[in-house]
């Protein structure tokens, strides 16, 4: 399935903070329960950026509480902007939901519709830490 430019874009942009990163800080305060799905965290992630809440939805990528904070907020910033070009993220759909036989990755098929009218399918992939199910944008972790 084709990956979404806008994801492909987003895990440049993760590798390249993730590499530069000079210590820890508190961004990792998403709201991931360690009962989370797979689903449930890419729910309240995209909810998140219905809200347009970018800093919040950047908050469910694994390793963010290792990315300094004026690294997430223009990393928010990069991912709004790209959103915002399209008319904004204004709904989703869950198509499904694949855990992997060993049970350390997943990915969750959504349809998304932008304010500009336009539709993609797409794969949310996760990986299950030591926090519960989160998101590992752009990455086959399978």
């Amino acid at each position: 399935m084709k990956k979404n430019l806008f994801f492909a874009l987003v895990a440049l942009f993760i590798g390249s903070f993730a590499l530069i990163a000079c210590g820890g800080n508190d961004n990792g305060t998403a709201k991931v329960s360690k009962r989370d799905s797979p689903t449930d965290v890419a729910k309240k992630m995209l909810d998140k950026m219905v809200d347009k809440d970018f800093v919040g939805a950047v908050a469910y990528v694994d390793g963010i509480e290792e990315v300094e904070e004026n690294e997430v907020t223009e990393l928010a910033g990069l991912i709004q902007f790209a959103y915002e070009a399209r008319g904004g993220l204004t709904s989703y759909k869950i198509l499904g939901e694949e855990i992997a036989e060993d049970g350390e990755s997943a990915e969750v098929n959504i349809e998304t519709v932008y304010g500009n009218g336009e539709t993609d399918t797409d794969d949310v992939d996760l990986k299950k830490t030591e926090n519960g199910w989160r998101v590992t944008m752009g990455v086959n972790v399978k």
